[in-house]
């Protein structure tokens, strides 16, 4: 049975265009580190990967 963390998982932000500049990628804004760890992060760090790309797309 799958526990209550593995059903309210944080889905990936990964739209499959796979481009890095500068160590980040230009399809959803992670940097490779973020990328390489985000199977393994916790719903609370993939959150605030999350927040953090959306606070960067909206101050530019």
């Amino acid at each position: 049975m799958d526990s209550v963390e593995d059903r309210l998982r944080v889905e990936s932000p990964c739209v499959k265009i796979c481009a890095l500049s500068e160590g980040q990628c230009l399809g959803c804004g992670r940097s490779v580190e973020e990328i390489k760890g985000w199977p393994f992060a916790s719903n609370a760090e993939r959150q605030r990967i999350l927040d953090r790309i959306k606070n960067e797309f909206l101050t530019g």
